[in-house]
């Protein structure tokens, strides 16, 4: 009888033993099931972060406007392959150089001072400025240069996006020539008679 109960208490023991192991490998495979779903959704979550950098990345390397980063101190970071084209300037070129070195003197001093003040008024600025091409020539560009902002809201960066509009100035440089050789045209005129027949052959002055 003592032997019976002595091996029964053992059962009891080791079966306790048993559930409390059982409770604790239920516990730690719910926590690691747990944890591999938060693993999961975190690796899903950066394949998508990463994807949406890709496509960013891809549109701004591709994109048919000129792209200038610079630092808050107007340094440049960065620059995308239409601006190479643009400009004539490689990358390494122009990294760490100001912008204002590549600027034409078709532009005044004040456009510059302007451009600087809204810029650090946290405000964005868009205009014509005039640069120069890497081999002397200058050319137009219609700009638009924003500030870039960090978590608490200091600006950190800014990014100009820059078309290539020196096509339409030439054609409004032409419209212009024209239009002031046509008013020369008409001014000279007035000064003279100008002796026209009607479809019935009546002549008249004008």
């Amino acid at each position: 009888l003592a032997f019976t109960g002595l091996l029964g208490g053992f059962l009891l023991i080791l079966t306790g033993r048993t559930l409390r192991v059982e409770s604790l490998v239920q516990e730690r495979t719910l926590a690691l099931a747990e944890n591999n779903e938060r693993l999961r959704r975190e690796i899903e979550e950066r394949t998508q972060a990463e994807d949406q950098l890709h496509t960013l990345w891809g549109a701004i390397e591709q994109s048919p406007a000129a792209i200038v980063i610079t630092d808050a101190n107007a340094r440049i970071h960065y620059v995308n392959p239409r601006f190479v084209e643009t400009s004539g300037y490689s990358a390494d070129e122009v990294l760490g150089r100001l912008p204002l070195a590549l600027r034409s003197r078709l532009i005044a001093p004040e456009t510059y001072r302007t451009l600087r003040t809204k810029l650090l008024q946290d405000r964005g600025w868009r205009g014509e400025v005039g640069s120069r091409h890497k081999h002397g020539h200058p050319y137009w560009e219609e700009a638009h240069i924003a500030p870039v902002y960090d978590a608490v809201g200091a600006i950190t960066h800014f990014v100009g996006v820059k078309f290539d509009i020196s096509g339409r100035k030439s054609v409004e440089r032409a419209l212009r020539d024209s239009c002031r050789k046509f008013e020369d045209v008409l001014a000279a005129a007035s000064e003279v008679s100008v002796l026209a027949a009607d479809v019935r052959g009546t002549i008249k002055m004008i």
